[in-house]
Order: structure tokens, then sequence, then C-alpha cells
């Protein structure tokens, strides 16, 4: 007897990263730095989140 192995979408395994409460912070960061007109702030902490994760 042999247990099955499950593989998981890389695309999926990426998006499970993002969806905790200290990513969703970063988002919401993001966002709000983009509306303020802050666009290279918002683009420096859009790619240290991507990075980090």
């Amino acid at each position: 007897m042999s247990i099955a192995e499950q593989t998981v979408a890389p695309w999926r395994q990426l998006l499970a990263k993002f969806w905790a409460p200290v990513p969703w912070m970063l988002e919401a960061v993001i966002v709000l730095q983009w509306l303020l007109g802050r666009g290279l702030e918002s683009l420096v902490i859009a790619v240290v989140a991507f990075v980090q994760e």
C-alpha cells in the first residue's frame, strides 16, 4: 500500500504565500502609497514584499 503524492500547482503555492495578515498589511500599504502619489515608495515595497516571499 502506498500513499499517492499530491502536487500543488506552482501558482497556487505563490498565492498561498500572500494569503496571511502580514502580506495583507503590505499590500494595503502599497495601495495607500500609490493613492498618495508616492509611486516609487509603492514600487519599492512591492518589490521587497515579492522578493521576501
